[in-house]
């Protein structure tokens, strides 16, 4: 009995140790033979929107309208999150690999699309690796870079070829009319005319006859009642010809009422030469006036020339001019031809009151209806039409103010200064 007792433990026994010994599958363990490395093709194909092949996109630093960049979304298998980066690198580069711009797209990544204010592309396209000079167009190749939350990345098939163009920054420049005849017909449109292609504002190309550009017409500011036209322009950018002309009402357009000046040798009038200006950064309105109109109204039965000779070695900075100040510009003559009139005006504000610089002479000179007024008094002074100025009178040889000046005029007749110095400017103290 104890013998087969005996004999079962052993079969038991053994039974127990192979079974123990035996492999079964794991269910919780996926079958290596089923496993896949989850690769670029989960990720579905992807196109660019925007901006499209062949786009030039101006980063203008006065525009408040954001730059968007824009693909389609992109979905990967699994159902795995998905991120994006825009990505630039220069034209002729082949690949990706080491972009000049690698940014993250908008909502941390999440969204397909880039959105740029102007101010920040344009600092960007400024700073290294590009650096791209202000008022240059660099040629890129953009793309996007998708990556799953498994680490997996893609590029849409085909990258888009746009240029990109830094705008240099632009300021509002008011170019104001502020004195003319008052012959100057109430109902007539004023135009400037000129050299303005470079810019932008004359398609058909420089000098356009006025009338036939309406981004060159003044408007009558109601409350001064000066002429004025507000022109975008960059730093030390230059008109340099220009003039005014008045388009009659009825006339569509028309060369033949362009401003005139009274002729430095006897203020009979001729017509005005080309203006030029320059914007450097300050002189955000520039004053100017028209003496006469040519075919409308007549010129004063009288005037009287004012004349300026500075000592030699008086400098009159760039930008500014001599003008005179006084009772002057309150004449009943002054009054009965000018728009804009009064006794001591300060210097800058009426333009009518600007001295020219003859450069055969080296005079400054102006011509005005002052009439048989008598003595006046009245004074010459440095000064702008962006910058009016009390503080640059006329000065002594010490450079110490000099008093008004008194002058008896009888029609015709007009004072003349040699050898003069102002006040604040070089050779005297600043």
């Amino acid at each position: 009995m104890r013998k087969i007792f005996s004999r079962i433990f052993a079969i038991a026994l053994a039974t127990t140790l192979w079974s123990c010994e035996r492999e079964f599958p794991n269910p919780e363990m996926p079958d290596a033979s089923k496993v896949r490395t989850l690769t670029a093709v989960d990720i579905n194909d992807f196109k660019l929107i925007a901006p499209a092949s062949g786009t030039t996109v101006d980063v203008d630093l006065n525009s408040t309208t954001p730059i968007v960049i824009k693909w389609d979304t992109v979905k990967a298998t699994n159902k795995l999150q998905v991120t994006y980066k825009w990505q630039a690198v220069a034209v002729a580069t082949p690949t990706f690999a080491t972009p000049l711009l690698n940014l993250v797209s908008d909502n941390a990544g999440k969204n397909p699309s880039l959105t740029f204010t102007p101010q920040d592309l344009h600092a960007a396209l400024g700073a290294a690796p590009v650096n791209l000079p202000v008022g240059s167009t660099v040629e890129i190749k953009w793309n996007v870079e998708v990556t799953t939350s498994a680490g997996v990345k893609k590029l849409a098939n085909n990258a888009f070829t746009v240029k990109l163009y830094r705008k240099p920054q632009t300021t509002p420049v008011t170019f104001e009319l502020a004195n003319f005849p008052k012959s100057t017909p109430s109902d007539a449109k004023v135009f400037l005319a000129g050299k303005f292609g470079f810019m932008g504002l004359t398609p058909g190309g420089d000098w356009q006859q006025p009338g036939t550009v309406s981004g060159l017409q003044l408007t009558k500011d109601p409350t001064s009642g000066t002429y004025k036209i507000t022109i975008n322009m960059t730093l030390n950018q230059e008109i340099d010809q220009f003039k005014f002309f008045v388009v009659p009402n009825g006339t569509a357009s028309t060369w033949s009422n362009g401003e005139q000046r009274f002729k430095y040798s006897d203020g009979s009038a001729e017509g005005m030469p080309n203006r030029s200006w320059k914007f450097t950064g300050s002189n955000t309105n520039p004053k100017f006036s028209a003496a006469k109109w040519e075919g409308l109204g007549t010129a004063p039965a009288q005037l009287s020339k004012f004349v300026v000779k500075p000592d030699a070695a008086v400098a009159i900075p760039a930008g500014k001019s001599v003008y005179v100040a006084g009772e002057i510009s309150g004449t009943t003559a002054y009054a009965a031809y000018f728009e804009k009139s009064g006794n001591w005006q300060q210097p800058g504000t009426n333009p009518a009151n600007e001295l020219t610089f003859d450069s055969g002479s080296g005079e400054w000179y102006v011509w005005l209806p002052i009439g048989n007024a008598g003595n006046k008094e009245f004074k010459p002074f440095v000064a702008s039409g962006d910058a009016p100025f009390w503080d640059s009178g006329m000065a002594k040889t010490d450079c110490s103010g000099e008093g008004n000046q008194s002058f008896n005029f009888t029609g015709t007749n007009g004072p003349t200064f040699t050898g003069i110095k102002f006040q604040k400017v070089a050779p005297c103290p600043l």
